[in-house]
């Protein structure tokens, strides 16, 4: 006859059920967390591209303002100058204000790609002893402040001021 051995000493052969449900509970915890983490990370790429556009598409304008007269070398006391002409025909900052869509490189033409885009520019008369005080547009004060706002699909993204100077004014 065979002998039994007690039930405490007999080894044991797998997991219990308890065992396989901790386990399954961590690693569906730690699943969660790993889906969580990429998808914050999906987003911040998302908002750090929408960004670096918008501030690209505000810098296009300042370097294209750069490049323009203070006023209007046929007419420089009066800001509205612009006469409906397209943004390659502006000769003077002060053409610069109004609304772009599609947005305009440095060049002054329009990026077709990028449809969704809008730059918004104003530009802003301020005294020259207290920059921060708006004036009527007034092109024959030396100083003016050109702001540049940028949407994208409607949603407002990034904003970029500074102050432009006649090269004359001392």
């Amino acid at each position: 006859m065979k002998r039994l051995r007690p039930i405490s000493s007999r080894a044991r052969r797998g997991f219990t059920l308890i065992e396989c449900s901790l386990t399954m509970v961590i690693l569906g915890v730690a699943v969660a967390a790993m889906l969580q983490l990429l998808a914050a990370g999906t987003q911040s790429n998302i908002a750090s591209n929408e960004l670096t556009t918008a501030i690209n598409l505000a810098n296009n304008i300042r370097e294209a303002s750069s490049k323009l007269a203070f006023t209007d070398p046929t007419n420089p006391t009066s800001p509205n100058t612009q006469a409906g002409g397209t943004p390659s025909s502006f000769n003077d900052i002060w053409d610069l204000k109004g609304s772009f869509s599609p947005p305009l490189d440095c060049s002054l033409a329009q990026i077709s790609l990028y449809s969704q885009w809008k730059q918004t520019v104003a530009v802003e008369t301020v005294s020259p002893n207290q920059l921060t005080a708006t004036r009527p547009s007034d092109p024959t004060v030396a100083t003016a402040r050109i702001t540049v706002k940028v949407y994208h699909n409607g949603q407002y993204v990034y904003q970029m001021s500074w102050i432009v100077c006649a090269p004359d004014a001392g």
